[in-house]
């Protein structure tokens, strides 16, 4: 059996010759479609909501009982 020849180290700046290059395959269309699944998942949720503003006739009867109180207090200090 004889000893296969062994390539020569390439110098510096060289390059490698032993490489033959392979052609690209042709660029063909895609013949099929890629398909997406979007998995939705839901559940209720208990909450209670919360507000700081007033509804409107707790705010009309606030004010009517701050005009109550003013003029209770108009009259003490006109009596004073």
């Amino acid at each position: 059996m004889a000893p296969t020849p062994t390539p020569a180290p390439a110098k510096e700046g060289e390059e490698k010759k032993d490489a033959v290059p392979v052609p690209e395959a042709p660029k063909t269309e895609q013949d099929f479609e890629i398909k997406q699944k979007r998995k939705t998942r839901s559940e209720p949720i208990n909450f209670e909501t919360q507000a700081h503003a007033l509804p409107p006739n707790v705010r009309s009867q606030f004010k009517s009982l701050e005009d109550q109180l003013f003029i209770e207090d108009r009259k003490f200090l006109d009596l004073k």
